[in-house]
């Protein structure tokens, strides 16, 4: 019985002291289509039609800002205050442009958003940053709007196994505009 405590007790000891790696965020020229299609699904699992167009902007957003990194912050432990860690955050951006490749959603790319597509589903992403407050992960923020009102906003995580960026589960957020 005390072998098997010893035993577990230095198991527990050495996992514990393994400390989690910091990502950095993914160094990418553009964002794979993958990026895309995972936000098509998830999409399509929230009943928008297969028959719908979607606009997406062409190139990332900055959209990383105070209020966004507040609400990512009610998805994990918070850590800091959202204002500063936007700054660093902001600071990073970059734009790049955004792949669609085939996919399974009908995407029409637009330059910027058009004041006068009041019923066009409008997609944003921004480009990949490493989560402030799972520090072992990296993302992306994407704003849907209808003609630029109405956002609902997802966050899409983004983890490196061996080598590979791989796509979590595309995650709503709590955010509301105005």
């Amino acid at each position: 019985m005390n072998r098997i405590a010893v035993l577990l007790s230095l198991f527990l000891a050495g996992c514990a002291s393994v400390p989690r790696q910091p990502t950095t965020a993914p160094d990418w020229t553009e964002l794979p289509p993958s990026i895309t299609e995972a936000l098509c699904a998830k999409l399509r699992s929230e009943a928008l039609s297969s028959e719908a167009t979607i606009d997406l902007v062409k190139t990332t957003q900055p959209l990383v800002t105070p209020s966004s990194l507040q609400s990512l912050a009610t998805i994990y432990p918070s850590k800091g205050k959202s204002a500063v860690v936007a700054d660093a955050v902001v600071a990073g951006q970059r734009q790049l442009p955004i792949n669609v490749g085939g996919g399974s959603c009908r995407w029409r790319p637009i330059d910027t958003m058009d004041a006068g597509s009041h019923d066009n589903h409008v997609l944003q992403l921004s480009a990949p940053f490493v989560n402030p407050f799972a520090p072992s992960e990296a993302g992306l923020f994407a704003r849907l709007t209808l003609g630029g009102h109405d956002a609902q906003w997802y966050w899409v995580p983004l983890a490196q196994r061996k080598g590979v960026w791989a796509i979590g589960f595309v995650l709503p957020m709590d955010l509301h505009e105005g």
